[in-house]
């Protein structure tokens, strides 16, 4: 519908979180669901970008890690919930140096340097040029995960983590 003119959409799931206060006999079928309805429309979607030519990146995001069911706040679970679960689907196409990726995939990234990776995207998707300012990047400063490739010593204050959230 709109061509090429770069889009940005967001699904929010928070509604599932509702039905865990009500207890894990209603939680499990709202969670099923939703795990459902989430394969179902990413098989679609990634159908679909194969036939048209791959040129869409998705973020899947969590607020927390990925939870082995329904437990007591231990300490484990609030680590766990320290350490929110992301994965950015790329298309090789949008790629330019796949070991940077890879390599970045196992340093330590923010939501901020996730933040970056899509709008710098999404503006060499509409063909707009870097900020002026993307040049002076600080150790503080968010990364471009497809760009730059992240410091192996970069520490929480680097990345913008606040203290109380770091695991380092």
């Amino acid at each position: 519908v709109y061509g090429r003119t770069p889009k940005f959409a967001i699904i929010n799931t928070g509604v599932v979180h509702a039905h865990l206060r009500a207890g894990a006999h209603v939680a499990i079928p709202y969670l099923s669901l939703y795990d459902q309805l989430l394969s179902s429309f990413l098989d679609d979607f990634l159908h679909q970008q194969l036939k048209a030519g791959p040129d869409t990146l998705v973020l899947l995001h969590g607020d927390h890690g990925v939870a082995e069911g329904f437990s007591t706040v231990d300490f484990s679970t609030q680590v766990e919930h320290r350490q929110p679960w992301a994965r950015l689907l790329i298309p090789a196409g949008l790629v330019p140096n796949a070991s940077r990726l890879r390599t970045n995939a196992n340093r330590l990234v923010s939501a901020f340097d996730l933040h970056e990776t899509l709008r710098a995207a999404l503006l060499r998707g509409a063909g707009m040029a870097e900020r002026p300012d993307a040049a002076k990047a600080t150790p503080q400063a968010p990364v471009d995960l497809l760009q730059s490739e992240i410091d192996p010593l970069r520490t929480c204050r680097d990345a913008g983590i606040p203290a109380s959230l770091c695991l380092c």
